[in-house]
């Protein structure tokens, strides 16, 4: 039993089958001919053993072309992911859209922009909101990078935690610090899996805390989402079909590893570049560009019939017009090419401010986008010629017919906040914005939604793991 996900049966193609062609063959060529940095001695020693080209002394490692095709052929183009609660797994496919959360530094003050750090309680509601809201099949990590109270070394496992205990939806695993280690044993213990988020350095390097913990959730049998960082013009190339080939070689040279590693491996790529200011050095987080970067790359991966991974955001420091409109289009552009994940809900200064009541906007955005994706269905029933024959003209309306009562609901998406009251109406209701709206409706949420709750054992299970993890951070003089 899986969720069902937003159906994507006829998805847009922004590049011609020529230009798709093209970037792969420039991938395999930097990939064969400059290749990628791997700070990891196992790494480099599995890759050499399957017959790469490798430089111990510089750790860069040049890929044979067959090898990628090969490995390519290998990835699997669908998986499911385990949730703790089996009615909230996902299958992970091509065909199928899931949307999630983006994270951030901080939480924000929706009316002024000012940031502040989020406090643990704060934290566990956020996960309850996103727990409760429909359009969000999946609680990645954070929400929040920063807690008030929690030493920076133990915020990932301890929002991990929350996570799983405040929510039954799929979650995600981090890299670095060995966070992983705690990750993947909190996802045995409640008998789910998680997906391990590893990022790379580019240009074309990957590094050894990385490659660690991508081996480890590799060997726990859980799938990687790799994702580079690219900015257009600053750490890759100002356009966005040479930053496509940079991206695609980094992304490639991991989903190798890992096939070489454990053939078959679930592995879905994300696509988190953007361009630059090149006027300021600031990354333009809500660039229409952006969209048409996630666009190429969902394309490109369908053409390698492996899922993706893709994101959006903003550049407005509070939810106001600017905010809805760039993350509105990008995630409308980018889910009619179609990914298989969408990253944004909750997101207001990309990943420096966050706040559950625009997640609760965003789940609208959502139902929206889930509704273009459904399309319109075009049947002898909901053509009505016959209907349309027996009402005829004036004074002839369609209101009292039994068709009516049957489609209007699923011809139409209905909006948990969007008004559309009149104007007597609304000025009756309190003029109140979305804003306010959201924030009525993630009250209602934490005043009624109970998550499934963990068993006892479990609950002990995730506390020990964390007593442990804190443990081993203070051992190493890291808090």
């Amino acid at each position: 039993m899986t969720v069902e996900g937003f159906k994507i049966t006829k998805p847009i193609e922004i590049l011609s089958e020529d230009e798709v062609s093209r970037i792969h063959s420039g991938t395999l060529e930097v990939l064969e001919e400059t290749g990628v940095v791997f700070e990891h001695r196992k790494a480099l020693e599995i890759l050499e053993a399957a017959g790469c080209k490798v430089d111990f002394e510089t750790k860069r490692v040049r890929f044979p072309s067959y090898l990628v095709e090969d490995c390519l052929r290998k990835c699997p183009s669908s998986f499911i992911m385990k949730a703790r609660d089996d009615k909230n797994s996902l299958r992970l496919e091509k065909e199928t859209l899931y949307c999630t959360n983006f994270v951030a530094m901080d939480a924000v003050d929706v009316e002024t922009g000012q940031r502040r750090t989020a406090t643990l309680p704060e934290t566990i509601d956020a996960i309850k909101v996103l727990d409760a809201l429909d359009n969000i099949h999946w609680i990645t990590s954070g929400p929040y990078f920063n807690i008030q109270g929690v030493a920076p070394v133990m915020v990932i496992p301890t929002t991990t935690a929350l996570r799983i205990k405040n929510s039954s939806k799929v979650t995600c695993g981090l890299s670095g610090y060995d966070c992983d280690i705690w990750e993947i044993k909190m996802a045995k213990a409640t008998n789910q899996q998680i997906t391990g988020i590893i990022t790379s350095s580019p240009p074309l390097t990957w590094g050894e805390g990385v490659i660690t913990s991508a081996l480890r959730y590799l060997e726990a049998d859980f799938p990687i989402t790799p994702g580079s960082g690219l900015n257009f013009g600053g750490n890759g190339p100002a356009t966005i079909a040479g930053s496509m080939v940079l991206n695609n070689a980094e992304l490639i040279s991991m989903l190798v590893l890992a096939q070489v590693f454990k053939p078959g491996s679930s592995f879905m790529p994300a696509n988190y570049q953007q361009p630059m200011e090149m006027r300021t050095g600031i990354p333009l987080e809500g660039a229409i560009e952006k969209g048409l970067s996630g666009m190429v790359f969902a394309q490109i991966w369908r053409h390698y019939n492996i899922p993706s991974w893709i994101f959006c955001s903003s550049d407005s420091k509070v939810p106001d017009y600017q905010c809805g409109y760039e993350k509105g289009m990008s995630a409308l552009i980018q889910a009619l090419a179609g990914p298989s994940v969408f990253f944004a809900a909750g997101s207001i200064h990309d990943e420096l401010t966050w706040s559950p009541y625009v997640a609760a906007m965003d789940n609208d955005i959502y139902g929206i986008i889930g509704r273009v994706l459904r399309g319109v269905q075009v049947t002898e029933e909901t053509l009505a010629i016959d209907l349309i024959k027996q009402v005829g003209p004036i004074p002839g309306n369609y209101l009292n017919t039994a068709h009516t009562r049957k489609w209007w609901k699923q011809e139409l998406f209905i909006p948990a906040l969007a008004d559309r009251m009149s104007h007597p109406e609304w000025i009756k209701a309190g003029s109140k914005d979305i804003v306010v709206r959201a924030q009525e409706k993630v009250q209602e949420i934490l005043a009624t939604h109970e998550p499934l709750p963990l068993s006892d054992d479990e609950n002990r299970a995730i506390d020990e793991i964390l007593q442990e993890a804190a443990s081993y951070y203070k051992e190493r003089g890291l808090m």
